[in-house]
């Protein structure tokens, strides 16, 4: 709250606490210890006790960390992906800006998704109708900003997905903080881009964690062609069998007719071109 412009605020409800002398106490609670929640404590309080979980910043155990490494003009695609990967659990995704956000939510939802937006162009009653709907399970996708990555209390997330990578590591603790927790076992997916390398790298310096590769998809223009297919029920028949939705029998028939599958045929020999000369006068 003091990095957005909130210390005003809190200033004020600071004068109008008593004093410890009347018997009264005041606890400061903060997620993370920073320097300006420091010079707060010295301000407010008189001769506190100080308890700290950890001192670094850190993720938590049973969190199972990933990224996935794409181009960046096949993100939507590959976020559609992961979300039909992951179908029937809860899952937020995190974008950096509000019109972002809302863009993700309209495609989600034409493609049949249950999503649903929570940014802070929002008025207070949308915010807290989306949060509700998420909660209650109305809503199995939450696309957010970082509005929902601090201060919310949702007790089941199973799925977190950084569409877009935060610019500190705190912002990114605070967003995989939403799953994992209480015990719970999770799962964050980091989305990289060949502008994000350098980011992502510094992300895990910080975090002291070496996230895994979560896939490795192939980016050719049939992959991508047979994936938004499959969510149109769009029958597509494709040379590469890992990614036709046809059966095999109708794609090898239709390649044989093709003049793709003309060119894929093996050159015959000269040899054998005389056989079948002399074989059929």
């Amino acid at each position: 709250m003091l990095s957005m412009d909130f210390e005003k605020e809190i200033n004020q409800i600071l004068e109008v606490i008593p004093d410890c002398e009347k018997g009264l106490r005041t606890m400061l609670f903060s997620a993370t210890m920073t320097s300006k929640v420091e010079k707060l404590q010295r301000a407010s309080l008189v001769n506190p006790v100080r308890v700290e979980v950890s001192t670094k910043f850190q993720t938590p155990k049973k969190l199972l960390q990933s990224y996935l490494f794409i181009p960046a003009k096949y993100k939507d695609c590959y976020l559609t992906y992961l979300i039909n990967e992951h179908a029937g659990q809860s899952i937020l995704v995190f974008g950096a800006t509000c019109n972002n956000v809302q863009r993700l939510a309209l495609m989600l939802r034409n493609l049949g998704f249950p999503a649903i937006c929570l940014h802070g162009q929002m008025s207070q009653p949308k915010r807290l109708g989306a949060l509700t709907k998420f909660k209650a399970g109305g809503r199995d996708i939450l696309i957010c900003t970082d509005v929902a990555s601090r201060g919310l209390d949702i007790p089941s997330v199973d799925v977190v997905i950084n569409f877009d990578l935060p610019g500190h590591g705190k912002d990114y603790i605070h967003r995989v903080g939403r799953t994992a927790r209480a015990g719970r076992s999770g799962k964050a997916i980091a989305m990289v881009t060949q502008y994000d390398v350098e980011v992502y790298q510094r992300l895990e310096h910080l975090v002291s964690v070496v996230c895994y590769l979560f896939y490795i998809i192939l980016c050719s223009s049939t992959a991508l062609i047979c994936l938004v297919a499959s969510f149109l029920t769009i029958p597509v028949y494709s040379h590469n069998a890992a990614w036709s939705t046809a059966p095999r029998m109708q794609a090898t028939r239709r390649r044989s007719a093709s003049p793709l599958g003309a060119c894929q045929r093996s050159p015959t020999s000269r040899d054998e071109r005389a056989q079948r000369t002399d074989s059929h006068p």
